[in-house]
């Protein structure tokens, strides 16, 4: 048995369609495959979907293209629909990446994410998330907080975040080939309480051929304290609180980590 659940319909009246409020914008790109799938096989034409109030839920890429070359468009209307619906059906189309998320979000209000796209707007470096949680609210698992909309950040993680941009920028000179994982370690150092922050920079760049051959965050960590200490009376266990604070965070250390624990603590 067949059944009719909806209709297509076809216009080139573009200016009907609205852009549903935190959808993800960046669509410039997947405009572009559509054009290149276009030379090579002809216009196809998909549906997009749409709600009652003609917010676009799925097909923006799809809907830029034909209002750019003037192409009908076809669309087919499923009422009630919302911008959690459409979140759902790019995912299981084209995945959404961490910034479609931090950016809907934002689009919605959500003043975390508002603080967070900010930051990463003003960053001069590119900032994975593991890294955005180390500059705001030190949260673990921060791809999950992000997609769930649970991330937490407050105006003064924001400017937290901001001091140790700043802070980074003092150690751009020292080449290594895990800027990454230097930069964060440099991060949880800046944080804590037992490093000097002006003998850090000084110390690391008398030695900056050390970190040229790190490939961990906890490697740095390493090479940071042996640096760190060199003609000192008092010996600043760096990693130790490094480990510490990883057990602040979670109970559950990696396999890696407890390893490079033991050999540090026998």
């Amino acid at each position: 048995m067949k059944e009719r659940i909806g209709e297509i319909y076809m216009t080139t009246d573009f200016d009907t369609f609205k852009h549903i409020e935190g959808n993800r914008t960046e669509i410039e790109s997947r405009v572009k495959k559509i054009e290149k799938s276009v030379a090579m096989v002809g216009y196809i034409p998909a549906p997009i979907i749409v709600n009652e109030k003609k917010e676009i839920i799925d097909g923006q890429a799809r809907f830029e293209f034909c209002k750019k070359t003037d192409t009908p468009i076809a669309y087919t209307v499923i009422e009630g629909l919302t911008v959690d619906d459409c979140i759902a059906m790019n995912i299981s189309s084209t995945n959404w990446g961490i910034m479609d998320y931090i950016h809907s979000y934002a689009d919605r209000g959500f003043q975390s994410y508002i603080l967070t796209e900010k930051f990463i707007a003003g960053s001069p470096y590119t900032l994975n998330p593991t890294m955005w949680a180390l500059l705001g609210s030190y949260q673990r698992n921060s791809n999950d907080l992000i997609k769930s909309g649970k991330l937490c950040v407050t105006q003064k993680d924001y400017e937290n975040g901001k001091d140790i941009l700043s802070y980074w920028k003092l150690f751009d000179d020292i080449a290594t080939n895990r800027k990454t994982e230097f930069l964060m370690a440099i991060g949880y150092c800046y944080r804590m309480d037992c490093v000097d922050n002006e003998t850090l920079v000084r110390k690391l760049h008398q030695r900056p051929r050390d970190f040229q051959t790190i490939a961990t965050v906890t490697d740095a960590i390493d090479v940071i304290e042996d640096a760190y200490n060199v003609r000192t009376r008092d010996h600043v266990y760096i990693e130790t609180e490094y480990f510490k604070y990883l057990d602040s965070l979670s109970s559950g250390l990696s396999d890696s980590i407890k390893s490079k624990r033991k050999k540090k603590e026998a």
